[in-house]
């Protein structure tokens, strides 16, 4: 598999990094998803947003809360993407990427998709803390991914669209080298 050698050597070139441990990434997916099903407004989401938070808080990246006001079928709604920031020298980045919330529907909590990009992400930060890099490394949590009601153009990928337009106004656009994301994660059984 093609992805995670790309992945790796994205790294690699960002600076020295300790051992990515998917076990550990697992017990993070394991937190998200034992919150339940977290679609934009509930307190499931909320609660996520603080653990990510917290965690990100003990891994010497800066964490920026990006927070919006998504124009929904259902009406204006507040969503938040978490950034964070491990910086390098070069003035180049790399941004990793995924989401951590979930449709809206009765019992689906999301483990193989924004739980899984979140434990992804909370390891991926893990593996960083502490490393200097060349490039600087942006890891970022999307919010809004999920419809609302039906996924169409307009209803979707809210906090991509939303990082794509603040990027491409404020210049971090033209410094990405890269950006990968993560989505659907699976484990062999």
């Amino acid at each position: 598999m093609a992805g995670p050698r790309i992945l790796r050597g994205c790294v690699r070139r960002a600076g020295a990094a300790k051992e990515f441990r998917w076990r550990r990434g697992a017990r993070f997916t394991g937190r998200a998803v034992a919150l339940g099903p977290r679609p934009d407004g509930s307190p499931a989401i909320a609660k996520l947003r603080t653990y990510i938070r917290q965690q990100l808080a003990t891994r010497g990246c800066e964490v920026t809360a990006d927070r919006f006001s998504a124009g929904t079928p259902d009406g204006p709604m507040p969503m938040e993407n978490i950034i964070a920031k491990f910086p390098g020298k070069s003035g180049r980045a790399i941004a990793v990427t995924g989401h951590y919330d979930t449709k809206k529907m009765a019992d689906f909590v999301g483990a193989n998709d924004g739980g899984s990009s979140t434990g992804f992400l909370l390891e991926m930060a893990a593996v960083l803390e502490g490393r200097p890099r060349t490039d600087d490394l942006y890891l970022v949590f999307f919010d809004g991914e999920e419809a609302i009601r039906e996924w169409s153009d307009t209803d979707s990928l809210y906090g991509s669209r939303h990082l794509a337009e603040k990027w491409t106004l404020d210049g971090t656009n033209r410094r990405l080298k890269a950006l990968i994301n993560i989505d659907m994660i699976a484990t062999r059984t």
